[in-house]
């Protein structure tokens, strides 16, 4: 679970014309003091890949359907992911088979729930 302690960084892959974007993206880092990493460009898995390496960030929100994009990545490029704290995703249903392959990527479990948008209101 997110803290309020102020220095959580957050990464969300969905633009912020989508509600999950704007409130995992921009408003939850806000409303717990945090860091939003923003970027313009559409997002890309090479792209959120350099984004993940770069800044570091403690929560990754996505969909699950960008989730299977991320990991077709060759493991060098999933590298940077292992750093990433908490995972959270929602709009869609998780297949288990890819929640497993993500974590045996990364080290750590998506968290899945519908409403995913909401999740930090």
């Amino acid at each position: 679970q997110v803290d309020g302690s102020g220095g959580c960084t957050m990464l969300c892959t969905s633009k912020g014309f989508f509600a999950f974007g704007l409130d995992n993206g921009l408003l939850a880092p806000l409303s717990v003091g945090g860091t939003a990493i923003l970027s313009s460009a559409w997002p890309t898995p090479e792209q959120v890949a350099e984004l993940v390496e770069r800044h570091e960030p403690d929560c990754l929100f996505s969909v699950p359907t960008f989730f299977r994009r991320l990991a077709t990545l060759p493991a060098d490029r999933l590298a940077p992911f292992r750093s990433v704290r908490w995972y959270y995703t929602g709009g869609e249903r998780l297949p288990e088979s890819l929640a497993q392959q993500w974590e045996d990527a990364t080290g750590a479990p998506i968290q899945s729930g519908m409403a995913g948008a909401k999740a930090l209101q």
